[in-house]
């Protein structure tokens, strides 16, 4: 499974994770291991997929620190 954020000039960053063979498995990512985008034009919170044909549920998603802005008119 990946997960992306994506800037709306289209360039993303990709964090790859592994497999949980078939158990509930709490997974947290730094915002650090998306480098190469630019954090305050992104398109979208994140994108999950999968590469290959798979069933994957996701519950719970949340922001566990800091402050996320999802809209700033600084001019």
């Amino acid at each position: 499974m990946k997960v992306e954020l994506e800037q709306w000039s289209g360039t993303k960053a990709t964090v790859y994770v592994p497999t949980t063979s078939n158990a509930w498995k709490e997974i947290a990512i730094p915002i650090s291991s998306f480098a190469g985008v630019d954090l305050a034009t992104i398109k979208g919170l994140f994108e999950i997929t999968s590469d290959t044909a798979t069933t994957f549920y996701i519950d719970y998603v949340r922001w566990t620190k800091g402050i996320v802005r999802i809209y700033g008119d600084s001019g």
